[in-house]
């Protein structure tokens, strides 16, 4: 019984860190899909509504905050319904915005109402694993890569 019991402490103790570096990489994936999925939910909105739909990284909280421009017409009260807030992503996460090489200093993202966005990318790192969230300026589309941006 203390032969197994050796034997498999020796394997949980080979195995373990490739559990933490599937688990840093499932958490980078996560990260880079909810990024995605917030991307693609500010060009629906800012189609639906018909107004600019502004998608906000906030480094600070590790959140993403997603407002539709004011419209004239609306009360600032009305206004506060077209707001709304991710979950935190995973603490050691790492988030960049840039447009082509130049990193993008008010890390936000603006999405018209005719489909269109400012075309930038997302870069998320949790660790060693990179992933990249690509907005098309012409569609407004998201889409995720693994990896870097590409130059």
């Amino acid at each position: 019984m203390v032969l197994v019991a050796v034997v498999l402490a020796i394997l949980l103790t080979a195995t373990l860190p490739g559990f933490q570096r599937t688990a840093q990489r499932l958490r980078a994936e996560h990260a880079a899909f909810e990024l995605a999925q917030l991307a693609r939910l500010a060009h629906e909105r800012a189609v639906a509504e018909g107004r600019e739909t502004v998608w906000t990284w906030d480094a600070e909280r590790l959140r993403v905050r997603i407002e539709a421009v004011p419209a004239r017409e609306i009360s600032p009260e009305a206004d506060e319904a077209v707001r709304m807030e991710s979950a935190p992503l995973p603490a050691g996460a790492v988030v960049t915005l840039a447009r082509g090489s130049e990193e993008i200093a008010c890390r936000c993202v603006r999405f018209f109402p005719e489909g269109t966005a400012e075309g930038a990318s997302v870069t998320v790192s949790v660790g060693d694993h990179v992933y990249t969230v690509t907005v098309d300026a012409a569609t407004g589309q998201a889409r995720i890569a693994a990896g870097p941006p590409a130059s």
